[in-house]
């Protein structure tokens, strides 16, 4: 295979659909356990979007949640007023806290165009800002593609691990990840099986006949402890499914000035980036949703944030409830292209509220509005 013009003409060889062909052609003969995917990723986006957003993607509880954003959350928060670490742990924490309780396993990609940064740190990526010790806290499986490949005293064949952009891994980079994948699931059930022996040997009843409890340690960070939620996206993972929106009843009372906008229209993936647009300075739009009263949490205060994407510029000023006194003011940066969440406020009440935006420049583009 030529990893290197197959680059950019399938999606075919990415790791998670060769880990599942895989499974469904070796696992599934012989337990009858069929593996479906869905696939939630989303270009440009980042552990804190998905933090606030992550239960819209999900059609069915899962049994195993596979996430790949080290190469996104690398240096995604500087400036920010928290630890880089945090948004991982949100998410981690809403994950492990679904009905199903799926097992967690953190995939680590880099950025080729970060490999060399700094004198003796080869292939950084949000490991090394929190992300290796939230993993060992949590008790996650964490695969570390730098690890298989990555040595101070070699250099990396670029042209063989990304793709013609420089920085997204090649087909080669996706199946040295399934192999890792595939490699640490073949040595669950090996051990599985040998423990499962052990205890027949021993006429020891089977452990799946135990039931197991599981509880959450305490957040690292100021996290809710049990997060819980709601979400209203224009961005989707398919543009040929339905958006599913959390936020109760959210609907816009004025919108002039805007329009909805395409920012990002690849031809061999489904993701689409997407966003309300000020067209002209002045642009308005009013919101109004509903935020349910929290469960056994008298007073409980919440988080309402918003997600912006930075493709044409612009700048906003935005304010809760018609109270234009506390408005933030958001300037979108140039550079990269990607969504930036943003925090409103941190004492939202239950009932009924409106966010009010208001474009400072033309060009200001908005994507979410999410409460935790």
């Amino acid at each position: 295979m030529n990893f290197e013009t197959k680059d950019r003409g399938n999606v075919e060889g990415v790791y998670h659909k060769a880990f599942s062909d895989w499974w469904n052609n070796t696992v599934t003969p012989i337990t009858t356990s069929e593996l479906k995917v869905s696939a939630v990723a989303i270009g440009g986006t980042d552990s804190e979007y998905f933090s606030y957003c992550i239960q819209n993607y999900m059609r069915s509880l899962p049994d195993i949640v596979i996430w790949e954003l080290a190469a996104n959350d690398y240096k995604r928060y500087a400036g920010r007023e928290f630890a880089p670490a945090k948004p991982l742990e949100q998410l981690i924490r809403i994950i492990l806290s679904l009905p199903s309780k799926p097992a967690l396993i953190l995939a680590n990609f880099f950025r080729g165009n970060y490999y060399k940064t700094a004198i003796g740190q080869d292939c950084p990526d949000s490991e090394d800002e929190g992300g290796k010790s939230i993993a060992q806290y949590y008790k996650l499986t964490s695969l570390s593609w730098r690890n298989v490949i990555c040595s101070r005293d070699k250099e990396l064949d670029l042209k063989k691990l990304f793709s013609s952009d420089g920085y997204h891994p090649s087909l080669l980079g996706h199946a040295q990840m399934s192999t890792l994948l595939i490699s640490y699931i073949k040595g669950v059930f090996e051990e599985t099986i040998s423990e499962e022996m052990t205890l027949l040997r021993n006429h020891t009843p089977a452990r799946k006949n135990q039931e197991v409890s599981l509880s959450l340690a305490e957040p690292i960070f100021d996290d809710p402890v049990s997060p819980k939620p709601l979400c209203w996206t224009l961005l989707t993972p398919n543009y040929g499914q339905k958006l599913r929106n959390t936020l109760p009843d959210l609907e816009f009372t004025e919108a002039s000035g805007f329009q909805f906008a395409n920012i990002s229209h690849w031809p061999i993936r489904r993701d689409r980036l997407r966003c309300l647009k000020a067209i002209q300075t002045g642009a308005m739009l009013k919101m109004k949703f509903i935020v349910p009263p929290s469960e056994n949490r008298d007073g409980y205060k919440r988080e309402l944030a918003i997600t912006t994407h930075n493709s044409f510029g612009g700048m906003g000023s935005l304010w809760l409830d018609g109270d234009q006194n506390t408005a933030k003011t958001i300037k979108e940066e140039n550079g990269q292209r990607r969504t930036q969440v943003n925090i409103l406020t941190r004492s939202l009440t239950p009932g009924v509220h409106t966010v009010t935006v208001s474009a400072l420049e033309p060009g200001f583009c908005l994507s979410a509005v999410a409460v935790l």
